[in-house]
């Protein structure tokens, strides 16, 4: 799987992807609000994702298929 930049293409609506947080560099799972950016995890945390606050989602990926066994 490739990277894929928020300038290029965002995730579905409430889709839960791999997202890359630039500023800290981590890398976060969790769903990005395409219209104002806001990340949250499955746990309800939810942070604006701006370099503003500290956080700066770039990029994002699918998540990868679960296990068969």
């Amino acid at each position: 799987m490739e990277w894929i930049s928020v300038n290029e293409a965002l995730p579905e609506k409430d889709e839960y992807v791999i997202l890359f947080d630039k500023s800290l560099s981590l890398v976060h799972e969790g769903k990005l609000s395409c219209s104002d950016y806001y990340y949250s995890d499955r746990v309800g945390y939810s942070k604006k994702a701006t370099e503003d606050d500290g956080c700066e989602i770039t990029h994002w990926m699918p998540l990868p298929a679960p296990p068969k066994d």
